[in-house]
């Protein structure tokens, strides 16, 4: 084997990314995030997951089998799978506590996790990773979901032939894909606000790890909705014109405007309430999701949220496909390729 192979090596898993509308693949390998060696997409018909709940898990093990054989230029070279759970069905949150001397810190975050995690621990898959350690402070990464979520999605893989290897929540995977390449300061915050079809995820971000993450039911539909309301048009009108004028419509920015109003609230009192508790600076903010490609959302949350935002840049392109629609499946294909360590549920 050549030097070059040897370095290059052979994808340990690929990721797999289920949404309500759809199912993406990606695999890749090569040297430092690598190269896409295969991908896919394809749409999921409406009823088989429903806001991260698999409804019909014989239909979704189908539709995967569908989308493993519709990867070019490759099929995956292995039958495992890196995975994420929407953080609407899952529970981060970054513990900070006094270092103690035991060697495993899974009785001090049970106990943390105790008074925090709304759900009863009984119920939960859980884990844990040390972002950091000092003599004083130990940062430690959690992350939760209802134990009958995590082994749907399990027998569902299995049901497609895939053996899945590591569940994570969707906005680790995004932050990995957005956040992870840039060098953050000390006391740095960035916010990744993730505009879906039917969601949008508002994470902040500290080289620690996530902070806070927020999920709202406002996203490219609820656009849609508004603007077929305001200019009483169909939805396959409004979503045109949102697609292809979005912000430049002077109706279908105020109808758009107005239906954005919770998101920046929801913003805006999480950013109160960190910049309170730490002393941090968020210096910027990051948009990804299908949605973030409406003409003009990026200025209009630029002036709404008052801090630099820009358009957030994945490390993988893929030809006929945006840019706005890989953030997650990439950082899913980023940990994937070598099984990086990280909370697994």
């Amino acid at each position: 084997m050549s030097i070059l192979k040897k370095l290059i090596g052979t994808p340990q898993a690929f990721a797999l990314d289920i949404s309500d509308t759809d199912i993406q693949i990606l695999e890749v390998r090569g040297l430092k995030n690598g190269n896409v060696r295969a991908f896919a997409r394809i749409d999921l018909a409406e009823g088989i997951v429903k806001e991260g709940l698999i409804l019909d898990q014989a239909k979704l093990a189908e539709a995967i089998r569908s989308a493993v054989d519709a990867c070019r230029p490759n099929k995956p070279s292995t039958k495992k799978v890196v995975a994420c759970l929407p953080d609407t069905k899952s529970v981060t949150h970054l513990f900070e506590f006094e270092t103690v001397k035991e060697k495993n810190y899974r009785d001090t975050i049970q106990k943390l996790a105790a008074v925090t995690v709304p759900f009863n621990l009984e119920e939960l898959t859980w884990d844990f990773v040390v972002r950091s350690k000092t003599a004083e402070l130990t940062s430690v990464m959690f992350a939760a979901a209802k134990k009958d979520l995590v082994q749907a999605y399990d027998h569902t893989c299995a049901l497609a032939g895939l053996e899945l290897t590591i569940l994570e929540p969707e906005s680790l995977s995004l932050s990995r894909a957005v956040v992870d390449r840039i060098k953050l300061k000390p006391n740095e915050l960035i916010s990744v606000i993730d505009i879906g079809g039917r969601s949008t995820i508002i994470a902040f971000i500290s080289r620690l790890g996530m902070r806070l993450t927020i999920d709202s039911p406002i996203a490219g539909q609820a656009l849609t909705d508004a603007i077929a309301s305001a200019n009483k048009v169909d939805a396959a009108t409004a979503e045109k014109l949102k697609r292809e004028k979005g912000f430049s419509d002077a109706s279908a920015a105020e109808a758009m405007r107005e239906t954005m109003k919770p998101i920046v609230e929801e913003f805006q009192r999480a950013k109160n309430h960190l910049l309170r508790q730490k002393n941090v600076t968020l210096t910027r903010v990051f948009v990804a999701g299908g949605s973030s490609a409406t003409p003009g959302i990026i200025e209009e949350l630029k002036t709404s949220l008052e801090i630099e935002t820009a358009l957030a840049v994945p490390p993988f392109t893929i030809p006929g496909y945006s840019i706005n629609q890989l953030a997650v499946v990439c950082g899913l294909a980023i940990r994937a390729k070598k099984l990086s360590p990280g909370v697994n549920l």
